[in-house]
């Protein structure tokens, strides 16, 4: 049965056409003559993101909208998100770019848009496994002129251990740049090896709890990757609402493996989740192993920083780990049950080794002050002297 969802998202995402660029793991399926959205159920997606006060991202195509659209889009707080070949002006246009053809015609297509300060634009780079040679040195030059590159995986679950140690080379090398960077007192950001040193809890994607998507057919979506995969994925229409079948299931809280995980960074996207393991809160081995990759060089980069800064200004340093997908030793036939249960309870109290142990208490107490008391009875029970 449908439950009515509880939490209010703070964005809507709007796909102005079929043909609108991706800006995630997703590809565009729609056809080569693409329609744009009805002018009335873009007036209607403005009336509601203005109504229940929402951010609006508008997912641009290569069509050339009316007036009468633009005009609808500016009467609302938001930001374009453009493909690479689209000319826009302002500094709420966020460019989408995919790597393909090398670095020199992809540079090129980074500096399409005129009239733009670079200095402070945010670029969302995508790229496939065939690309990643090419990843650090177009992540280079970008950095040199863009105060933000997002990188977006277009296949992950294509990712095996050859693309792994691949990718991981390509971090490396744009790590040793943005140290180097640092060090002369330029600051960027590249989102898979930068954010994690900023974050002290997870920050993912959101979809269907942060944001919510609406189409071109004036219906509701969790995410855009939900539309293109079937429209009929549809949560409800600009007219009567959304409902969120097992809306629960979204929230991290029910998300036994990532609620414990300190790659914070990490997207949890759960349209893959779903796609790979069938399930919306279980991350696929792919998704866990390119999180922990991207993390190991967010650590790398914090203890080099930690070098230059005083104690007070001081990164929290990234706990060590010999795992990328946490679940992956649990699955080794060769251990029993108790050394399973050890192996994970390390696994779970890994992001807290560089916790005070006042401060666990701490937050025990504040989730439910009878833990501490069940805590104190079990570890200094008495020994049962009759059956020792």
């Amino acid at each position: 049965m449908p439950e009515f969802f509880c939490q209010m998202p703070h964005l809507l995402i709007v796909i102005l056409e079929e043909g609108s660029t991706s800006f995630c793991h997703y590809e565009n399926s729609g056809s080569a003559q693409s329609c744009l959205i009805d002018a009335d159920i873009l007036r209607k997606a403005v009336h509601y993101a203005i109504t229940n006060r929402l951010f609006a991202s508008f997912l641009y195509g290569d069509t050339p909208l009316p007036p009468a659209h633009a005009i609808l889009i500016e009467s609302v707080e938001h930001v374009k998100i453009i493909p690479d070949q689209t000319v826009c002006h302002g500094t709420d246009c966020m460019q989408v770019i995919d790597l393909a053809n090398g670095v020199s015609e992809t540079l090129m297509r980074a500096k399409a848009l005129p009239d733009r300060d670079d200095s402070n634009s945010n670029i969302i780079l995508r790229f496939s496994r065939k690309e990643i040679p090419f990843l650090a040195e177009t992540v280079n030059h970008l950095a040199e002129n863009c105060r933000r590159v997002n990188l977006v995986i277009r296949d992950p679950e294509k990712f095996g251990q050859a693309e792994l140690d691949s990718y991981r080379a390509e971090l490396e090398s744009i790590r040793r740049q943005l140290e180097k960077r640092y060090r002369q007192g330029a600051f960027g950001e590249i989102n898979v090896v930068s954010d994690r040193l900023f974050l002290s809890s997870m920050h993912n994607c959101g979809a269907g709890l942060d944001h919510l998507t609406l189409a071109p057919n004036g219906r509701f979506y969790l995410c855009p990757a939900f539309y293109y995969e079937n429209p009929e994925n549809s949560i409800g229409d600009i007219a009567s609402g959304y409902t969120i079948d097992d809306s629960h299931l979204l929230d991290l809280a029910h998300a036994p493996v990532c609620r414990n995980c300190d790659a914070y960074h990490c997207k949890r996207c759960i349209f893959l989740n779903r796609k790979l393991t069938g399930e919306l809160n279980t991350p696929s081995s792919q998704q866990c192993s390119i999180a922990h990759t991207e993390r190991n060089e967010s650590r790398k980069l914090a203890e080099t920083i930690n070098h230059y800064l005083p104690p007070e200004k001081r990164i929290a340093p990234i706990p060590a780990i010999d795992y990328l997908d946490p679940l992956l030793p649990l699955a080794d036939p060769s251990l029993g049950p108790a050394d399973k249960d050890r192996l994970f309870a390390g696994l779970l109290s890994r992001p807290l080794e560089e916790v005070p142990v006042k401060e666990l208490l701490l937050q025990l107490y504040r989730i439910d002050p009878a833990l501490l008391t069940k805590l104190k009875q079990r570890c200094c029970h008495p020994p049962d002297l009759e059956t020792n």
